[in-house]
């Protein structure tokens, strides 16, 4: 059993959701691309994206650039085709807030959220245009990302979701199997594509997140609004993992544990976890556990103590939420109640058992 994809959605579920979001989920003959970069960390990796842009065989139509560094953001004197517009803040406000600013300001029919450190192979943007086109009925669009390594290893294939309420990248495949595209859970955030007009319907990305399971959690109420996932295996991009978060380990392991285990309980099904209740307990365990024997003690407990604070909310939350999506809960989830995921494999959706994370995954 898979998970079901756009093919399965009866008529009438797909008649309710071109009445209930703005514009349907109609195309337009034109379609048009906004490049959104969240900039935090070194300029360098800033420069080889835009280079990334400079170079693509379909121009984009917005590029827009969030600086979330706090200091002015000044670009080398470099003759870029395409115009830039950069949104400056005075702190941080982390991934989530600064996509979502750039995503109100967009007029594009696409929003290809691209992080600094990620870099577009030359037909990237012909090819995501090809891919709305051809699949008009799809609201998100998982790329390909490559490792920058001279090996050329999948990064990501999207993300996927497990019976224990957690999601990680699906990069258990290689690059010879991705002859046709399908269906996957959602599109990683390292380079993931928006209908905009779907994206602020849904409300955008988490702000309550920092950095860290926004894609996941923005893919799950994507997926429960009937709206899928296409991958577009010919949209390639390469990302140094991790490249401006790897001088911050202990907020890298924060921001996981606590935004990971924020989804677990203000978004994952109680019909699930009561199934899976002792696996899904000792599964965490043994990854904070993991985590605290590498010396993340103090990350780790300061997260989970975060969470125990904001349960209160977290409640109001999760019962907003179910009240919303709760009829379509069992037909999309439905899947996972054997302790598996999906992944795309050359045989179409399968489902694989979920590995353990890794510490710092």
């Amino acid at each position: 059993m898979a998970f079901p994809d756009k093919t399965s959605i009866p008529p009438t579920i797909a008649a309710a959701l071109s009445a209930t979001l703005p514009g349907g989920l109609a195309t337009s003959a034109k379609t048009t691309i906004a490049i959104l970069i969240p900039h935090f960390g070194e300029a360098e990796l800033l420069y080889r994206c835009l280079d990334s842009i400079e170079f693509q065989t379909r121009r984009p139509d917005e590029v827009l650039i969030y600086n979330n560094t706090g200091c002015r953001l000044t670009l080398p004197g470099k003759d870029w085709s395409f115009s830039i517009s950069i949104t400056e803040s005075s702190h941080n406000q982390g991934f989530a807030r600064a996509v979502n600013a750039l995503a109100n300001l967009a007029q594009s029919d696409l929003l290809l959220l691209l992080n600094n450190d990620a870099a577009l192979d030359p037909n990237c943007l012909a090819a995501i245009e090809n891919g709305a086109s051809t699949f008009p009925d799809y609201c998100s669009f998982a790329l390909v990302v490559f490792t920058s390594s001279r090996q050329r290893r999948i990064q990501s294939i999207g993300l996927m979701y497990t019976a224990f309420g957690f999601g990680n990248r699906s990069n258990s495949i290689s690059a010879d199997v991705l002859d046709l595209p399908g269906d996957v859970f959602c599109p990683c955030g390292a380079a993931a594509v928006y209908r905009r007009t779907e994206f602020l319907h849904m409300g955008g990305m988490n702000p309550r997140f920092f950095f860290g399971y926004e894609d996941l959690e923005l893919g799950l109420r994507f997926r429960l609004a009937g709206l899928c996932c296409r991958l577009l295996p010919e949209a390639t991009v390469t990302h140094l993992l991790s490249a401006n978060i790897h001088q911050y380990p202990s907020l890298k392991v924060r921001e996981a544990v606590k935004n990971s285990l924020w989804t677990l309980l203000a978004r994952h099904p109680f019909k699930l976890f009561g199934r899976n209740c002792v696996t899904t307990c000792r599964f965490y365990l043994t990854w904070w556990f993991r985590l605290a024997r590498c010396g993340y003690v103090t990350p780790v407990a300061i997260a989970i103590l975060t969470v125990v604070v904001q349960l209160p909310s977290i409640c109001v939350s999760r019962g907003l939420f179910w009240l919303r999506f709760s009829r379509r809960a069992q037909a999309v989830l439905g899947p996972l109640y054997d302790g598996r995921v999906e992944v795309y494999t050359p045989h179409g959706h399968t489902l694989i058992e979920v590995n353990q994370p890794k510490a710092l995954s």
